[in-house]
């Protein structure tokens, strides 16, 4: 393994094994059977199948979401501080990856006698155990990946195959989602879903006992100081590059969440006329073609960031995540339903853009290390999952809105006209702005490869003086 000299005069690794970042990588695929399964069905499944309002289910959204504005952040300091002969990160992984299948499950197994204010809060109070404990696995996570390089390109490598690994798992998910609407095998979508979940609740716990068996801490950061919370939040929030990357987060991640969940819904009631069934096919096709373009996509973002560096590669990849928004409305056509196969294609582009987001937080860290002396990984991921928590939340409350005041009937399977055209002018351009003001945020992120590589040098001069360094048992 390549590395320099570390804080102790022993080793900091630059170039890690690909057997480590594949084990690493495996933890990953609860974020993609279980938080797509969330993101991408939970509210459709209330709406649909339980007959819940939209706006009701955008609310309720929003409360574990608001839980998460306590958990992310607390989370990410009682890491930092965390000592143990397993490290900061391990120990939690383990935690998190097992009792995150519990609410996971228990969210499709509810009982329709319960009538709308029961469903709701079986809802609430299900999605706010699946929060936490995705927060107890996933803050300690991407900040046990975040300190496994030192270098600022492996940096992205290790996110990419992070990533890649994690889409591996999501080649299973489009077959599964089409037998879930299979009347012949379940007796209705519930019981589907929750079989659904017990399978990818066995891989979840799979994945977290691969990824910590072969990952190892460095054991110099637990001799540093602890900090209490509120001094880690207001250092956190005083570092310029990471609140624009916040700023960057929030306003991308409203623009695409809020009109993404309306996808599904100008599909199914503009071209296939309200059937699922006639969609279920085509979107088999289209969820292989996305994933398989994702896995192209992670390979060229990598190569991106490596030869132009992670924010130019951010800038180009936003600009055309814009346009592939804008395409929509010619490639959402009933006369010719299988435009959307081009559509989906993209979307594994945009999927993939996001890596980048994950590989400039341990650059963040190193600013952060030259300000106040510490490796404060995990408040940085806290506050970071914190707020694209939070826009995950506001865009399933602003799409049930807008699907409110557009004249949208849940149960209904012709919409009307008005409904029909309005639905589909939002998801085609309501990103629009915002993504250019996304791209005029990032002009102003300073911290470029040559900025990171002078940082990285003068944080190993520092190191010369520290204590030994060696993995954790």
């Amino acid at each position: 393994m390549n590395s320099v000299s570390s804080a102790s005069g022993a080793s900091v690794p630059t170039k890690v094994p690909m057997y480590n970042k594949i084990s690493y990588g495996a933890g990953s695929m609860a974020d993609i059977v279980m938080q797509e399964t969330i993101e991408l069905y939970v509210v459709y499944f209330y709406i649909t199948t339980m007959g819940i309002s939209p706006m009701m289910v955008g609310l309720a959204v929003m409360i574990p979401r608001l839980w998460d504005t306590v958990t992310d952040p607390v989370m990410g300091n009682i890491s930092d501080n965390f000592r143990s002969r397993w490290g900061r990160r391990r120990p939690f992984i383990v935690l998190g990856g097992v009792l995150i299948c519990i609410p996971f499950t228990m969210v499709w197994m509810v009982p329709s006698s319960l009538g709308e204010v029961g469903i709701l809060l079986w809802f609430v109070v299900c999605m706010l155990g699946y929060s936490t404990f995705y927060t107890v696995y996933f803050v300690p996570y991407f900040s046990l990946g975040a300190e496994m390089s030192t270098d600022y390109n492996e940096r992205t490598h290790i996110a990419s195959v992070r990533m890649f690994i994690g889409r591996i798992a999501g080649l299973g998910m489009a077959p599964v989602f089409e037998l879930v609407y299979n009347k012949d095998l379940f007796s209705n979508e519930q019981v589907g879903f929750t079989a659904v979940a017990l399978v990818f609740s066995a891989l979840t716990i799979a994945g977290a006992l691969w990824a910590v068996s072969t990952t190892r801490e460095a054991t110099y950061v637990q001799t540093q100081e602890k900090i209490n919370f509120i001094e880690a939040i207001r250092y956190t929030l005083r570092n310029g590059p990471f609140v624009i990357l916040l700023i960057v987060t929030v306003v991308s991640g409203v623009a695409f969440w809020s009109v993404l969940r309306l996808g599904r819904f100008v599909n199914v009631y503009y071209v296939h006329g309200g059937s699922e069934s006639s969609l279920g096919r085509i979107n088999t096709i289209a969820e292989l073609i996305s994933v398989f373009v994702a896995f192209a996509s992670i390979i060229l973002v990598d190569r991106m960031c490596k030869y132009f560096g992670k924010l130019a590669a951010r800038i180009v990849l936003t600009t055309i995540v814009m346009f592939l928004q804008m395409s929509s409305w010619f490639l959402f056509n009933p006369d010719h339903p299988y435009l959307y196969l081009f559509y989906a294609a993209g979307t594994g582009l945009l999927y993939a853009s996001t890596l980048i987001y994950t590989a400039m937080i341990p650059d963040v860290a190193d600013d952060d290390e030259l300000k106040t002396g510490l490796r404060r990984e995990g408040m940085f991921f806290g506050v970071w999952g914190l707020f694209g928590k939070l826009t995950f939340s506001i865009g399933p409350l602003l799409s049930g809105i807008i699907l409110e005041l557009i004249g949208f009937k849940e149960g209904q399977e012709m919409q009307t006209e008005h409904t029909l055209w309005w639905m589909r002018f939002i998801f085609a351009f309501g990103a629009v702005p915002l993504s250019i003001a996304t791209i005029l945020v990032l002009f102003k992120y300073p911290l470029t490869e040559k900025r990171v590589r002078a940082m990285r040098a003068e944080l190993d001069k520092r190191h010369l003086d520290s204590d030994e360094e060696g993995p954790c048992e």
